[in-house]
């Protein structure tokens, strides 16, 4: 958290996306409501200190690069360190996401 605080203190905003609409109502509500202690909580603590926050709903079908690194993130045999190339497929959704192809 100190790493967060001192990197990104001439930010003046926070924008979390999720594709986990449970995830959207829970981070809302926490800004809101915070909970006791926790990393969690003081993330959103520092949130809160800030001049704007949002939180932002994204389709996963939306973000197929994200989605692609958060599946394989939880697969024990993925190891991807700063640093290293991007792996193949991920490089691949990642050029056809800013490729605009005409139908």
């Amino acid at each position: 958290m100190v790493f967060i605080m001192t990197k990104l203190k001439d930010y003046p905003a926070v924008e979390i996306h999720t594709d986990s609409t449970y995830a959207l109502h829970e981070g809302m509500q926490r800004v809101r409501y915070p909970l006791e202690d926790g990393i969690v909580s003081d993330a959103l603590h520092y949130v809160r200190k800030m001049p704007a926050f949002r939180f932002t709903h994204v389709l996963r079908e939306g973000n197929a690069p994200a989605d692609w690194v958060a599946k394989n993130a939880c697969s024990f045999d993925m190891i991807w360190e700063r640093g290293m190339p991007l792996p193949k497929p991920l490089l691949k959704l990642l050029l056809a996401d800013f490729v605009f192809k005409l139908s």
